[in-house]
């Protein structure tokens, strides 16, 4: 799922926003970072639009009166965002809103509809890789 989620951020800030001024990577890092979370058997607190939010709040406090850095650390929180929509987190209200439904994470690893570690994640990754090359000898 690591080149679903980069290769299909790549592609997605590239036709929407389009610029130069973009860190593609800081991006594509953003998009995979909420996977990590599956290493420890779950989807929990970084597949929120708490999480989400709190890192474009620390990137844009953090960096107040910075307006480059903040512009460059932006790509990291849309990053973020997009994971939220490409796994599909938004389906589970408790686990997208949460602590707004409880503060429980055990039951989201049951019911997560969208990102798992077997057999079925080499498929979206083959089509990330797909998608990346073939937008990339066009761009």
């Amino acid at each position: 799922m690591f080149f679903w989620f980069a290769g299909l951020a790549f592609l997605t800030v590239v036709v929407v926003f389009g610029s130069a001024a973009i860190d593609y990577r800081l991006v594509m890092l953003g998009a995979v970072l909420p996977t990590a979370e599956h290493l420890w058997g779950g989807p929990w607190a970084m597949h929120t639009l708490l999480f989400a939010a709190g890192a474009m709040s620390v990137i844009m406090i953090g960096a107040r009166g910075r307006r480059l850095v903040q512009r460059k650390w932006l790509g990291f929180a849309i990053g973020i965002f997009l994971n939220l929509v490409f796994a599909g987190s938004w389906r589970l209200t408790s686990l997208f809103w949460w602590p707004g439904f409880g503060m429980e994470f055990g039951m989201f690893a049951r019911e997560f509809a969208g990102v798992t570690l077997d057999e079925r994640s080499a498929s979206p990754s083959i089509r990330g890789i797909r998608f990346s090359v073939i937008f990339g000898r066009f761009r």
